[in-house]
């Protein structure tokens, strides 16, 4: 046995250096797999008959490693799932060793080899409203515990927050006034803000003016102003199901876990009407998916209609931070916006101001006006490019704005091209669905009648160019639809 094969050298190193310093792993994953290599040490010697500082890398092999697996549901009556979290720390492990001790490659082979246990995938239950409500009455609110046991819960049902963002949520992340929300770093440490209801608000508010039992204290600490575990928050919401199952029946049939809260928000929005878009916003699916897809490729992110994202508090959260990381990531955002108000009264405008430095702005015969004019002046336009605006022609002219210059570019777009690039109001759109169809029943009975392009251009008067369109070299015509 060699020093670069002794198992507590490598285990210090995958600690210290792989899962702290180098993939900088939250403190619940160093936690879980702090508790997973306790356990394998223990059955080690056990086995084996050797202290863990004794222990040598050749000494953990896949024989041992499914022994190990084997006892742990065996004796512990885990599941599935939890053998497989386990089996998920040793793969880690040994993923690191395969480039600290190529010598034991095929050692090393043998236990990635080791499957996942394949389990069947309960669903998850959801309280109902009269449960919800039971629940909540549950606390004493007469007593310090019952009051932040009531606002743990009221949180929890409503916002869908994660065990661990309840938690670790500090005092600052709270906000109260104008868009009250809570903000979060969630798993995989991203970052999300959510709305909170006004009762929220109103329990929130007044938990908050209690007086904290120690410097720094969570928003929801334990009795002597620390943060709640994790077998905390169950004990908790264990013990007030019991109590409110007195009184709603079905709760003692129902196996309630703080997850159980998270998916009865998800079902509650689901009842409302919420799209499932929205609702993975709310729970903080839509971001971690999105953050998936910036790997570095060459990306466009485009936010069309912008102020339907600046006016969310959620978005506007995360917008901010995307326009301090994505540069980092190769990826471009464009805002596209038909009023600048929008930016302007959003609560992240600074950031845009000073993260887009290319603007291109359209022709505003308004733009003059005392309260437009300060719009333009606060993105940097004097009152000459403000008269520019003002005067440029719309759906032809575009003034550019950079750090390179300025310029009013024309497009020279001629009423036939303005026909096809400038057709986007909601009676367009019906218009062309009516020459689709037109369109459509005259080449079933009739092949060589005109195709879209030239019927369009008849619709919007300009029949001089749909007779040269018609004339055309039959390669060069479109087909029925455009």
């Amino acid at each position: 046995m060699t020093a670069d094969t002794k198992l507590a050298g490598l285990l210090q190193r995958y600690f210290t250096q792989r899962l702290m310093h180098q993939r900088q792993a939250s403190p619940h994953t160093i936690a879980s797999y702090r508790d997973t290599f306790k356990m394998l040490l223990q059955f080690a010697k056990k086995r084996l008959h050797k202290a863990p500082s004794a222990l040598a890398l050749e000494d953990i092999d896949a024989p041992l490693v499914t022994a190990f697996l084997n006892e742990l549901e065996a004796l512990r009556g885990v599941t599935a799932r939890t053998r497989n979290l386990r089996l998920t720390a040793v793969h880690s492990f040994f993923r690191f060793a395969s480039y600290e001790a190529p010598t034991h490659a095929a050692q090393i082979a043998r236990v990635l080899a080791i499957p996942a246990k394949k389990f069947t995938r309960a669903l998850v239950p959801f309280l109902s409203r009269p449960e919800v409500d039971a629940l909540l009455a549950a606390p004493d609110l007469h007593a310090w515990s019952g009051r932040r046991d009531h606002a743990l819960m009221l949180v929890a049902v409503q916002t869908g927050l994660r065990l661990s963002e309840l938690t670790g949520m500090r005092r600052d992340d709270v906000v109260l006034g104008a868009g009250a929300h809570v903000r979060v770093i969630g798993k995989g440490r991203k970052e999300r803000c959510t709305p909170l209801s006004k009762a929220s608000r109103a329990v929130m508010a007044a938990w908050m003016r209690e007086p904290p039992r120690a410097p720094d204290q969570p928003v929801f600490p334990n009795a002597r102003g620390g943060p709640l575990s994790a077998h905390g928050v169950q004990y908790i919401v264990a013990k007030h199901v019991a109590t409110a199952s007195r009184v709603c029946t079905s709760l003692a049939h129902k196996r309630v876990s703080p997850h159980v809260l998270r998916h009865t928000t998800a079902m509650d929005l689901t009842h409302e009407g919420v799209e499932r878009s929205v609702l993975a916003l709310w729970l903080g699916h839509l971001f971690a998916r999105f953050d998936e897809w910036f790997d570095g490729a060459p990306t466009l992110l485009i936010l069309d209609e912008a102020w339907l994202f600046l006016d969310d508090p959620v978005f506007a959260a995360r917008i901010r931070q995307w326009l301090k990381t994505l540069r980092k990531k190769n990826v471009s955002v464009i805002f596209a916006t038909q009023s600048l108000a929008d930016i302007k009264d959003s609560s992240i405008a600074p950031a845009i101001i000073e993260s887009c430095p290319s603007r291109i702005f359209l022709p505003n015969p308004q733009a003059t006006e005392p309260q437009i004019r300060t719009i333009y002046e606060g993105f940097g336009l004097n009152t000459r490019q403000i008269e520019i605006v003002a005067t440029a022609e719309p759906k032809r002219d575009y003034y550019y704005q950079s750090r390179l210059g300025n310029r009013l570019f024309d497009l020279d777009l001629g009423p036939a091209t303005l026909a096809f690039a400038a057709a986007s109001t909601p009676q367009d759109q019906n218009a062309i669905d009516t020459v689709l169809a037109s369109v459509a029943s005259a080449a079933f009975s009739a092949p060589s009648s005109s195709p879209f392009a030239v019927a369009w251009l008849r619709h919007r008067g300009l029949h001089w160019a749909a007779e040269l369109l018609a004339s055309a070299p039959a390669a060069v015509s479109d087909p029925v639809h455009p």
